[in-house]
């Protein structure tokens, strides 16, 4: 194949997806092309065979496809680097948080297409869940290949723009949550006598287990719990503390103050 797809920001998130590229051969090596800062992770992608860009225009002369993979910060600076050098016909693939598409629109140009992702980072592991949005303007045919290439590292959900921020919350953050819970877990154990690297093993092998009973055996979150839930047993004795303590009005509190931080970035 001779797509040549755009990388701007050679991050963790987009070594990923490059990845996924070169192992479902979507296209070759040298035509995934690079730009950014950092010496180390240009010369990553250039190891790995990328095309490793000395300006923009180089990018936006070869790739009709550009993955917009900076921080939402960096936005302001990528908008001046690359209007300049844009066509119509590049559709760009957004992974930042709260960059909307009025946004890019307005900053980049109203005639092109854009697709929102919003990935999470096991997506480095090839085990992601992400969601994504289109442009009115994005046809089927394009939707579907950006799809097919994040399904290569990732579990991918169609949404509205609209439901965006609350993905933030649910699954692109919520990685961090999870480990914060690991590391209080893991802290409990070593506590009571554990190696930590033990405590730690048994409850990450839960937790891959725990998923995989939520999405496999068809049983709700309810019928679940109730699955470890002897009357009178340890279970209950441990859920029934967190039921009566601030632990869910806390954890919608969290993920409210995530949405906030998200709408604040987009503006709004």
């Amino acid at each position: 194949m001779s797509m040549k797809i755009g990388f701007i920001g050679p991050g963790k998130m987009a070594g990923a997806i490059i990845k996924g590229i070169f192992s479902a051969n979507y296209t070759e090596k040298e035509n995934v092309f690079i730009y950014g800062r950092g010496k180390e992770r240009k010369e990553y992608f250039a190891s790995m065979g990328c095309t490793v860009c000395e300006n923009i225009k180089e990018m936006t002369d070869n790739c009709k496809i550009i993955f917009l993979a900076v921080k939402p910060q960096n936005f302001p600076e990528i908008y001046k680097i690359i209007k300049p050098y844009v066509s119509d016909d590049i559709l760009f693939v957004s992974i930042a948080a709260g960059i909307t598409f009025k946004n890019m629109q307005q900053n980049i140009g109203e005639n092109n297409k854009f697709i929102r992702v919003m990935p999470n980072t096991p997506m480095l592991l090839g085990e992601g869940a992400s969601a994504m949005c289109r442009t009115e303007n994005v046809s089927d045919e394009e939707y579907n290949l950006i799809k097919e290439i994040l399904s290569t590292c990732s579990l991918v959900e169609d949404i509205k723009e609209e439901d965006i921020n609350a993905v933030i919350a649910v699954s692109g953050s919520s990685p961090a949550y999870i480990y914060l819970i690991a590391k209080c877990i893991a802290d409990y154990g070593e506590k009571q006598g554990l190696k930590r690297e033990t405590a730690l093993k048994l409850f990450a092998r839960t937790l891959i287990g725990s998923a995989k009973m939520l999405t496999e055996t068809g049983y709700t979150e309810d019928e679940l719990t109730e699955m470890v839930s002897s009357k009178g047993g340890t279970t209950v004795a441990a859920t029934t503390v967190l039921k009566n303590s601030e632990f869910f009005p806390l954890l919608n509190e969290a993920m409210d103050a995530c949405v906030r931080r998200a709408e604040e970035l987009s503006g709004k």
